[in-house]
């Protein structure tokens, strides 16, 4: 996966790789974000823990900075670090809670929708894989 922040503070956004990382000390992985642009390197641990039957990211010691944006793409799939019960493709968008604290105590919560791609792909959805070969036409269907 991957992330996005763009800050007032600086005039270009820092961008970097996903990873998942398990450590010694914790039975549950962590999310670790290596964040780069114009010269600076921010890395990002997150916390995870169990709400009920909810997962949690809590990314802690964020440096004190305001964001205007804040994008996080994990990859799903077979070779993904999550996956679903369900096909995304099908079902109805989901809403996910998300809250942003800052140092200065003030606090901002939505309710984003989960934003799945690829559902449109004609490779996806007009091809398959078989043992031996595959073979896409021009009009998208699968021999």
């Amino acid at each position: 996966g991957n992330a996005r922040v763009i800050t007032p503070v600086l005039p270009f956004e820092l961008s970097g790789p996903v990873y998942i990382v398990q450590e010694t000390v914790d039975p549950l992985p962590r999310l670790f974000v290596l964040l780069r642009g114009g010269g600076f390197e921010v890395p990002l641990r997150a916390r995870n823990f169990f709400q009920g039957i909810r997962t949690v990211n809590f990314f802690e010691t964020l440096p004190d900075v305001p964001q205007s944006y804040f994008e996080l793409n994990i990859d799903g799939g077979p070779d993904g670090i999550l996956n679903n019960f369900f096909d995304l493709c099908k079902a109805s968008p989901r809403a996910y809670d998300a809250t942003f604290s800052g140092h200065n105590g003030k606090s901002v919560s939505s309710k984003p929708f989960l934003q799945v791609t690829g559902c449109d792909d004609p490779l996806r959805t007009g091809a398959f894989i078989s043992p031996h070969s595959i073979t896409v036409t021009k009009s998208g269907r699968a021999r």
